[in-house]
């Protein structure tokens, strides 16, 4: 192999390189040749370095590479040492080809430290390949300005022969893999992160500079979170066809190189963009992404099993792991054509918009669609994609391929119609509700002429069953009603009709549902057969009859988990966990909640809308423990919040809605303050993506008010409830049970701040609907009654408040129980009335007793407040000895030996001072 006697001759070799950088290759080669000023070695390094640009040939011998048998050699480190006026400060990077060093002028006082790149120190015996390839590199980095490029000040050759590289110096920087570790960032963030490398390579490929050695050691991050792509040494090498036999000669990282790179073939961009990818994957999955593959073993098929198993197990989004697959293709032709189209497809999946990597089905389209529209919940998507399902499952014929078609169009378009209120260049800006899209849909319905009679009548069967899912019940009675008049054999109908009367408790018309399926059963579908033997279970849970209830949904289960039927069975686990709870065995529904949660991880992962349900369901259930698990009830909200900012964003109504639920979990745990700011982060987030007219403001609102309450801020809450009120009818609709809860709370408030009549005119229509509803039996029902015995009360109307009082004590004592809060409430009520009336032997008769209910013995606040009321009783009824001890049996048991004198110790000192007067 030739070698140059001196370093003087590759300067100027390195020198006149600069004329010929960006001439033509035939034309550059033809004047060296016959330059007659040019000296033959220097022209021989010529020639090598002009050719390093080319796409031809380069026949390369192993002699000519042998500089490559240096990568197993230790290097010395040269700190310390001076590189053309720079002192090596320490070393701070070390690869096969050369070392980095921060570096400084030493006769500097005030600078900016730079790195220098330097090739390892051969001094006589560096090969002239080498030596080709770092001045390539320097022509490569002169021609890239890019804030996302490290950049090159100057380069050159030492006094001793060194080729050098003098480059910006990252202070701190640290490798992205790293980076993402410590950040502990979010899936969103990271792919921010490689759409925005995409964008800086599409930079360098537009300068036709490929950089062939993407991996996260060469991408940097510095203290301000900025990117640098570093390490453009083998970038030197992306026109050179190296010797296909000299398999020792090749350079890559295997876990992230393409296969075009580890067969030794011609090397594009399409390289770069699968380094990219590989590098993505092994961010989001903190895994190697690719196997050990060199050109003896390489196996594609292993390498994209081996992509599979990592996408399976990290659970990422179905739309990410197809730009993963995509990036990653062996085919080349196959994979992205550009960096400019990867960088889009991750902007589309950023913005919920539909990406390239995934086939467009109609389906698809749909639900990217109604994804991008914040007024829309997650609700309305799983509802309209249930609708497309259903529509095709009910229409299905075989052999009908054109029929299909149509129909597919037909049911299209009437889905893209009636949400089409949702987008905001039609709405400007407008927030529409998933029963606005519903009730727009039904409406629809009514007046568009479908060519196919089973067409419509399947769009009436899947648009009232998602408005029975959401309480619709007129709405969706009518559709359902109608789907099975055109078609007696509607069993799917026929279940939700059946469903839809369960709801509200009207036995007699869903039991004819439920004997015509029964009578049907051997026509029913197997899934129709499950959902009706649900329908039953929810009946005998409606009626109370919990034991019937448990052996049906047990024998279900025992059935469904010998299918492949995972959504059903845990759904029916839900139930039979609900149904235990019911029954009082609190701890025995956890674990049967817990066996559906280890189903759903496993079958759907852990951020998924399943799993996150059930979780906060497992949180309602455990607060039924004594005592009470708050730290474990906590800790899943805090974990599955977690999860959800990873999956929707820090800003996603999701989000807003979780801290809400986790403000109720705190606040029913006593800490009051973390319970406000979690209803201030969500009032918050959902004010970013909703006006005030919003029902997820009213009921992050509905908090609020419980928490003010705590400091008799009546005021403030009366108006928000009002709002409230307001929000919950245009959504719900005036009569609808969570409407009513709501004007129930404004009644308690309004009574609390002595306005009787106005709370009156809410109790009334309010009790009626109630009644009607849900039974004059049920909790609800029973606790309106409640208000309206304080607001006859509060008005002096003593004779209606004991009439209804006496009514209703009889009715909740029976159906709920003695010590239930509402019975307690009722009778205390009760109590109050007689004793406005002056009737004060019957109101000491029913305050006696409840102080030795469970609930008053365990809670200060309601013992104090009855045992006041007692003494009152007892004063006016001139039984000052009994009031008296009364009182000191209650300072002595909650002010003896303490500083604490709150509104109640002074009323009982007060109280104590009338006795004593008295007697």
């Amino acid at each position: 192999m030739k070698k140059n006697n001196s370093v003087q001759t590759w300067r100027i070799a390195k020198q006149l390189f600069e004329e010929y950088f960006d001439r033509p290759k035939e034309e550059s080669l033809q004047h060296i040749a016959t330059a007659q000023d040019i000296p033959e070695d220097v022209k021989q390094i010529l020639i090598k370095l002009v050719n390093s640009q080319t796409d031809d040939d380069t026949k390369i011998t192993e002699a000519d590479l042998s500089f490559f048998n240096t990568l197993k050699q230790e290097t010395p480190d040269l700190s310390g040492k001076i590189i053309s006026n720079y002192l090596l400060l320490k070393r701070i990077g070390k690869g096969g080809m050369s070392q980095v060093y921060e570096a400084k002028r030493p006769a500097m006082d005030i600078q900016k430290h730079v790195a220098i790149k330097i090739l390892h120190n051969h001094i006589d015996e560096l090969d002239d390949v080498l030596k080709v390839l770092f001045i390539r590199e320097q022509h490569i980095l002169s021609k890239l300005h890019h804030p996302n490029i490290i950049s090159l000040h100057h380069g050159g050759i030492s006094d001793d022969g060194i080729p050098f590289l003098v480059m910006d110096y990252i202070d701190d920087a640290i490798v992205i893999d790293a980076y993402c570790e410590q950040q502990n960032l979010s899936t969103k963030k990271i792919v921010e992160i490689i759409r925005d490398l995409a964008d800086v390579l599409n930079y360098a490929h537009n300068l036709l500079v490929v950089h062939k050695d993407i991996k996260p050691s060469n991408i940097l991050v510095d203290l301000q979170g900025n990117l640098n792509i570093v390490d453009f040494g083998i970038a030197t090498f992306q026109q050179l066809k190296l010797d296909k036999n000299a398999v020792s000669l090749q350079i890559y990282t295997p876990s992230y190189a393409s296969p075009e790179q580890i067969l030794n073939q011609n090397i594009t961009p399409a390289s770069d963009i699968f380094s990219l990818v590989a590098v993505m994957l092994a961010l989001l999955t903190k895994q190697k992404p690719l196997p050990h593959n060199d050109i003896e073993n390489y196996d594609p098929i292993a390498g994209e099993k081996h992509v599979s198993k990592l996408l399976n197990s990290a659970n990422l989004d179905s739309d990410l792991g197809n730009i993963i697959k995509k990036g990653l293709r062996v085919d080349i032709n196959s994979r992205y054509k550009s960096m400019r189209d990867l960088k889009s497809d991750l902007d589309n999946w950023l913005s919920l918009k539909p990406v390239i990597a995934t086939e467009r089905t109609t389906s698809y389209l749909l639900k990217k669609f109604i994804q991008r529209q914040k007024g829309i919940s997650f609700l309305g998507l799983t509802l309209f994609v249930s609708i497309i399902i259903g529509i095709f499952s009910v229409v299905q014929q075989k052999n009908q391929a054109q029929l299909e078609a149509l129909k597919a169009k037909q049911v299209t378009a009437f889905l893209i119609e009636s949400i089409q209120a949702s987008d905001p260049d039609l709405t400007k800006g407008k927030d529409v509700s998933v029963k606005e899209l519903l009730q727009n849909a039904k409406l629809k319905i009514q007046e568009s002429a479908f060519q196919d009679s089973q067409l419509s009548t399947a769009l009436k069967q899947t648009i009232g069953t998602a408005l029975y899912k959401i309480g619709q019940y007129q709405d969706a009675e009518q559709l359902l009603l109608q789907a099975i008049k055109a078609d007696g054999n509607n069993f799917t109908a026929r279940i939700n009709l059946a469903g839809l009367y369960i709801e509200q408790k009207l036995f007699s018309q869903a039991q004819i549902q439920l004997e015509f399926l029964t009578e049907k059963k051997n026509k029913i579908s197997k899934e129709d057969k499950i959902n009706l033997q649900l329908a039953e279970v929810q009946m005998l849970i409606k009626q109370v009859d919990f034991a019937r209830a448990e052996q049906k949904i047990t024998d279900l289960i025992a059935s469904l988990i010998a299918t492949e039927n995972i959504k059903l069975l845990i759904e029916s686990k839900i139930l039979y966990a609900n149904i235990i709870n019911e029954t009082g065995n609190h701890q025995h529904a956890v674990q049967i909640l817990e066996e559906a949660l280890t189903i759903s991880h496993k079958y759907f992962g852990e951020m998924s809308t399943t799993t996150t349900s059930i979780s906060f369901r497992m949180a309602d259930l455990l607060s039924n423990i004594n005592p009470i698990p708050w730290e474990r009830i906590l800790n899943i909200f805090n974990d599955t919040i977690q999860l959800q900012i990873q999956l929707f964003g820090p800003d996603h109504p999701v989000v807003a809605k979780s801290y809400l639920k986790y403000g109720f979990a705190l606040k029913a745990s006593g800490n009051f303050a973390k319970s406000r700011k979690q209803s201030d982060l969500a009032k918050s987030i959902a004010l970013k993506n909703f006006d005030e007219s919003h029902i997820l403001i009213a009921h992050i609102n509905i908090l609020l008010v419980q928490l003010n309450a705590l400091t008799g801020d009546f005021a403030t809450n009366i108006k928000l409830l009002n709002r409230s009120v307001e929000t919950y009818s245009n959504h719900y609709g005036a009569n609808h049970i969570e409407t009513n809860q709501v004007k129930t709370t404004l009644a308690a408030y309004l009574l609390q701040s002595g306005d009787g009549v106005q709370a009156l005119q809410i109790l009334q229509p309010l009790y009626l609907s109630q009644k009607q509803q849900l039974g004059a039996a049920n909790k609800a029902t029973l606790y309106a009654q409640l208000n309206i015995i304080k607001a006859l009360t509060l008005e002096k109307n003593f004779l209606k408040a004991i009439e209804l009082g006496k009514q209703a004590l009889k009715l909740s004592t029976k159906n709920l129980g003695e010590e239930t809060i509402v019975t307690i409430g009722i009778q205390f009520a009760l109590a109050e009335a007689y004793a406005g009336n002056e009737n004060f032997k019957q109101a000491i008769g029913l305050y006696k007793p409840l102080l030795s209910t469970s609930l008053l013995k365990h809670n200060s606040i309601f013992d104090l407040k009855m045992s006041i009321a007692l003494i009152r009783a007892y004063l006016k009824a001139g039984n000052n000895q009994d009031a008296s001890l009364l009182i000191n049996h209650l300072v002595d048991k909650y002010y003896h030996n303490s500083e604490k004198q709150d509104k109640n110790y002074h009323t009982l000192i007060q109280l104590q001072t009338q006795a004593n007067h008295d007697l």
